[in-house]
């Protein structure tokens, strides 16, 4: 029986180091297991915020081009553009083709900020710059192409206090109320 205690204890004296050191290995193996997976977790969570907040490095470009639309807008409105284009002994067709010039080139130099702004308010600076330009056809057939310049402008003025509204106004409220919201 003697021996059979000291094979016996000669099995645990080998067991029993092996499982402690088993068993301690299995749970620090499991805790950092779970701390990785809690990090992961934390990383994809921080990721999918980030996708669906706009980075705040964006909201300063966004509200420029905003405001460069806006001033688009105020440079075609026709109280605006025409004193600015205006030149003494123009006739109405050079004046009229110099407005819309003038309408052109400042579509253009804005043309890359539409992706910063809504498909609504593209829309409606589009339509603003269409009516402006229709206004402005107008005001030429309505005096006919050899009128003086002023005789062109004062058509067009009156066309615009007829019509009581401006062509951009609309538009301008519109980009006004999508970059409050930036705010």
């Amino acid at each position: 029986m003697n021996e059979v205690v000291s094979v016996i204890l000669e099995i645990l004296k080998y067991t029993v180091p092996s499982g402690i050191v088993f068993a301690t290995a299995y749970f620090l193996l499991k805790k950092f297991m779970e701390e990785q997976r809690q990090i992961a977790l934390i990383q994809a969570n921080a990721s999918i915020k980030a996708a669906a907040v706009p980075s705040s490095g964006m909201i300063p470009t966004r509200l420029q081009a905003y405001e460069r639309l806006i001033l688009f807008l105020e440079r075609i409105e026709p109280n605006q553009m025409i004193p600015r284009v205006h030149r003494p002994a123009m006739t109405s067709s050079i004046f009229k083709r110099e407005l819309q010039r003038t309408i052109r080139e400042e579509f253009e130099h804005n043309l890359t900020q539409q992706i910063y702004v809504s498909s609504e308010a593209w829309n409606k600076l589009i339509d603003s710059r269409n009516a402006t330009n229709q206004l402005i056809e107008l005001a030429g057939k309505k005096v006919g192409d050899n009128a003086t310049g002023v005789q062109f402008s004062s058509a067009l003025f009156e066309i615009l206090a007829t019509a009581g509204i401006s062509p951009t106004a609309d538009a301008i409220e519109t980009l006004k109320a999508e970059a409050r919201q930036l705010l």
